[in-house]
């Protein structure tokens, strides 16, 4: 039998789903959050302990973020990635318009850190002002 740990059934809809079809199958069984022996955890992507996985010899551990999943989790990071990939920016037709941009002014990041969002004070990312002014 397999088994499996959801970290936090409230904060994803698709984890909390997922939590309930592998009960009704029976092939799997819920385990506590902090068993090291599970072969599958359900998590956030920014919450996932790394450190943890692939500590158990013998027992392939699945998760459902990979490290560095915010590249394509992110709409900003996929669109960034996207733009800079010159073979990926030409066939993706799916995309409607889209630009990046960061704040620059200290008001701005203070309203952000109110709101639980720590961005770097000195930046040297660039973005996509100029193009949506224009």
């Amino acid at each position: 039998m397999y088994t499996f740990e959801v970290r936090d059934e409230n904060s994803n809809v698709c984890a909390s789903e997922v939590f309930w079809l592998l009960l009704a199958t029976g092939h799997r069984k819920r385990l506590q959050w902090d068993n090291p022996r599970f072969s599958l955890m359900l998590e956030e992507r920014n919450r996932l302990p790394f450190g943890r996985l692939d500590r158990e010899p013998g027992l392939m551990q699945l998760v459902n973020y990979y490290r560095g999943a915010d590249k394509l989790c992110c709409k900003a990071s996929l669109v960034k990635l996207i733009k800079t990939s010159p073979e990926q920016a030409e066939s993706c037709t799916l995309f409607c318009e889209s630009y990046v941009i960061y704040p620059t002014n200290l008001k701005a990041l203070v309203a952000l850190a109110q709101n639980g969002i720590y961005p770097p004070l000195h930046s040297s990312r660039t973005d996509s002002r100029e193009f949506f002014l224009t």
